[in-house]
């Protein structure tokens, strides 16, 4: 893995570099001293061998020197997983007393450095969707503290960019973190001290995870950034094993959704099938107990299907199946439930306060008219069939819906043994050939 130190041959930045390459990074340091990069390389080259380090001098208060630091390192790594912003100036002075350059330098160094180097090598992170991105910031970033005016300003300006920056990036996939030291032992900072014990309990409400005083104990540095490099690492294992989780749930939803539409699906003419008409008319049943809404069953079985099979062979049989079906399904009125409950048999459940049997064999008698024109073409040839419809709506006397489909069975089976192609109703204890001219 590839990090960005800049400011990496002092103080914080060294420490950091000395964690990272530590625990095996190749790095890429800047700082103002070539000098001071060279010795660096040659240190940790005898330390860290293991470790490539790529050494580039740059003022990144310059915002070219900034972009062409970022071009260099983007052509010797192929990609960057690991950015700390760490060059800082520090400038001393009262606000009212300061020359004007003292805060457009410590600006330039403080927020503009790290704002160009940022832009110009998120479009990476962003294509890769991983990264992490350290900003250090101070706990002068949370407070004004005195002779620390215009230094508090540009530090309370790169907390503020780390923000706004970890808000547009959180979809991205990419990490941004604020760190907050105190008073801090370097070249850039000559004074000592622990922070007022309120500064850091607001540091950690804002969501500081950890801390350091001066002066810096190396090792106990590198162990807490070897500490919090594991935590980022089980927060990222977490997130993808939840990213995980949830592309598993949908999935599992999806085939849920498939199987259950299969177990009460008829493969052959797409309609629902016995399954699902049954628990259908157990719901309407219910329904009908419960608000007196009238109920009836249909029971549509197609004439002398088996000589269709016989004749013109089963796959014929198949497409008479589904343009039936695909007839009476398009013809059904609003609120009628239609499925195929078995062979050539075919199951239509109508419940409405307006159903009544004169309106249920009208709609019944249209349906086996349409079927008996239609012509069905069987290997060139065009064929027609016919069907019988046997009808019974719910009485007071019917206990159950099995009662209900038994009633329309006898009515069919009376249109079939009456000579088929007709419809037939029933009651509880006589079965008819309806006059719908009544």
């Amino acid at each position: 893995m590839n990090a960005i130190i800049t400011g990496a041959t002092k103080g914080i930045g060294y420490a950091i570099a000395q964690a990272f390459a530590a625990g095996g990074f190749n790095l890429a340091i800047t700082a103002r001293s070539e000098e001071g990069l060279r010795s660096m390389r040659r240190s940790f080259g005898r330390y860290f061998p293991e470790s490539e380090v790529l050494a580039v001098p740059a003022n990144l208060g310059r915002k070219e020197e900034a972009k062409a630091f970022a071009r260099e390192v983007s052509g010797h790594f192929p990609a960057i997983d690991v950015l700390v912003n760490n060059a800082g100036l520090f400038l001393p002075d009262d606000i009212t007393q300061e020359e004007d350059y003292v805060l457009e330098q410590m600006m330039a160094v403080n927020l503009y450095g790290p704002y160009y180097l940022t832009k110009a090598l998120l479009p990476d992170m962003k294509k890769r969707r991983q990264g992490h991105i350290f900003n250090i910031c101070s706990t002068a970033s949370l407070a004004a503290q005195p002779d620390k005016g215009s230094y508090g300003i540009t530090k309370f300006a790169l907390l503020g960019f780390t923000k706004a920056l970890r808000m547009e990036l959180r979809d991205h996939g990419i990490r941004v973190t604020a760190v907050l030291p105190g008073s801090t032992w370097s070249a850039s900072w000559e004074g000592t001290g622990v922070e007022e014990e309120e500064k850091l309990a607001k540091a950690f409400e804002i969501g500081v995870d950890d801390y350091i005083i001066k002066p810096i104990n190396i090792p106990t540095f590198r162990a807490r950034l070897r500490a919090a490099w594991h935590y980022r690492r089980l927060q990222d294992s977490w997130s993808e094993n939840q990213k995980q989780l949830k592309e598993y749930a949908a999935n599992l939803a999806i085939s849920n959704r498939k199987l259950k539409q299969a177990a009460y699906t008829d493969t052959l003419t797409g309609l629902p099938n016995r399954r699902a008409g049954m628990e259908t008319l157990s719901r309407a049943w219910k329904i009908s107990n419960r608000t007196d809404q009238s109920l009836a069953a249909i029971l549509i079985d197609i004439d002398y299907f088996k000589r269709v099979n016989d004749t013109y062979g089963h796959a014929a049989g198949d497409v008479v199946l589904k343009s039936i079906a695909t007839t009476i399904r398009n013809t059904a009125r609003k609120g009628d439930f239609f499925c195929r409950i078995g062979g050539e048999e075919f199951l239509m459940i109508c419940q409405d306060k307006k159903i009544d049997t004169r309106s249920t064999v009208i709609m019944a008698e249209r349906m086996r008219e349409l079927i008996s024109s239609t012509k069905i073409d069987i290997h060139d040839e065009l064929i027609s069939v016919t069907i019988s419809i046997g009808i019974a709506l719910k009485e007071p006397s019917m206990e159950t819906e099995e009662q209900l489909i038994k009633t329309a069975d006898k009515a069919l089976y009376a249109a079939k043994n009456a000579g088929r192609n007709r419809v037939y109703a029933a009651t509880d204890d006589h079965v008819f050939e309806p006059d719908i001219s009544f």
